[in-house]
This record gives structure tokens, sequence and C-alpha cells, in this order.
């Protein structure tokens, strides 16, 4: 059985693998993580207005000029965050 594109193993970023501290992860687990940190440093918005970027977010989404997103699940599709 093939596996879904969320919990395939891909190779990261250096910048995304300094963050999560390893060369590998499925989407589903960086989407995890980057929860994690948004809620840790307070960057979500409430009732659902998303979240604010930092410089750290910023380096490891490839996502310099942002100043707030929405929807990780699409801005994690569209990042060069995964080499592949």
């Amino acid at each position: 059985m093939a596996r879904s594109k969320i919990t395939a193993s891909l190779t990261l970023s250096p910048a995304l693998a300094g963050f999560m501290g390893r060369d590998t992860a499925s989407r589903g687990d960086v989407t995890k993580e980057i929860w994690k940190y948004i809620k840790k440093h307070d960057l979500a918005k409430p009732h659902g207005g998303g979240w604010d970027f930092d410089e750290t977010l910023e380096l490891v989404l490839h996502s310099k000029g942002m100043k707030k997103a929405s929807d990780l699940f699409s801005l994690l599709k569209k990042s060069k965050a995964f080499v592949s």
C-alpha cells in the first residue's frame, strides 16, 4: 500500500532540518512541530485568524517577506522547506 503524502518521509531543507533536529520527517510531523512553535511563541491569532511569522518561521518555511498566514497546510504544500 502506498504511503500518503502527509505520512511519507521527506528530506528536509537545512533550515527545517535544524528546526526539527533531524534530516527527514513527514509533512504531518513538520506540521505538528510548527504548530507547537506557533503556540509556544504566541504567534497564533484568536478565532482562526491565522498566525504571524517571526524570523525563525520565515527562515524555516522559506517565506521571506510574509507577515502572516492562515493555512499551514497550503503553505507547507507550496513551501521549499522540503527537498524531496
